[in-house]
């Protein structure tokens, strides 16, 4: 009986290092995680938790300054506001918002910051859009194939992309002069700098050789 109590105790000694060891592994693994992930600390008195990303959602909470939350996702469609949403434990999260003028959050460990090698460093980033600005009231293309940007401005603290989408209207809206106007073509464009932040320019285009329809987007399409 005694040789198996010796057993007993050493499988049960055997068993608590073992589990302890995997407890303690586990428990670092979750910091170290934690230490890495894509966190945000609340730079103001206070900032509302709502159930989603806008202002008139439902309040859920309240994150004080100093606190820090780990980053599930964002949101930069609000052109005012860069939306984060924040996990609140227990498989629970919110939306905060900053300012994109005057931010109430630091970033750690941001993706859209630039590369960093220091753990837990603070993300400089930039939410402002850039400025976008069309230097003609109307543009005229030979084709469609024919578009540029010379005369589009675009002024932005970090490397920019700039593109463009050409909608065509058949119906425009009657005017005072004009109750029957004529179908028009749109031009849009799009400058998205390297930290996703987008600015849309609309201005009205001209082709001398109509583009083919299935070259253009239907006017209902535009989102500005």
């Amino acid at each position: 009986m005694r040789t198996v109590g010796k057993i007993f105790v050493i499988l049960f000694v055997a068993a608590l290092v073992v589990g302890t060891y995997f407890g303690v592994h586990v428990v670092l693994s979750w910091i170290t995680e934690d230490e890495n992930a894509w966190r945000v600390e609340i730079t103001i008195s206070s900032i509302n938790i709502r159930a989603d990303h806008s202002q008139y959602e439902e309040k859920i909470g309240v994150a004080k300054e100093g606190n820090r939350y780990k980053v599930l996702s964002q949101y930069l469609e609000d052109k005012q506001y860069v939306w984060y949403e924040i996990s609140l434990g227990r498989n629970q999260s919110g939306w905060i918002a900053s300012s994109r003028k005057t931010p109430y959050v630091k970033e750690y460990n941001s993706p859209n910051a630039e590369e960093t090698t220091d753990t837990d460093q603070e993300s400089i980033v930039d939410y402002n859009p850039p400025t976008l600005k069309i230097l003609l009231d109307v543009y005229e293309f030979n084709t469609i194939n024919d578009v540029n940007y010379d005369n589009v401005y675009v002024k932005d603290e970090s490397h920019y992309t700039l593109s463009h989408k050409v909608f065509y209207e058949e119906h425009p809206e009657p005017e005072e002069n004009n109750p029957n106007p004529p179908p028009q073509y749109w031009i849009q464009f799009i400058a998205v700098d390297d930290y996703g932040n987008t600015t849309k320019k609309v201005q009205h285009v001209v082709f001398k050789v109509e583009p083919k329809r299935s070259e253009v987007l239907d006017f209902s399409e535009l989102v500005r």
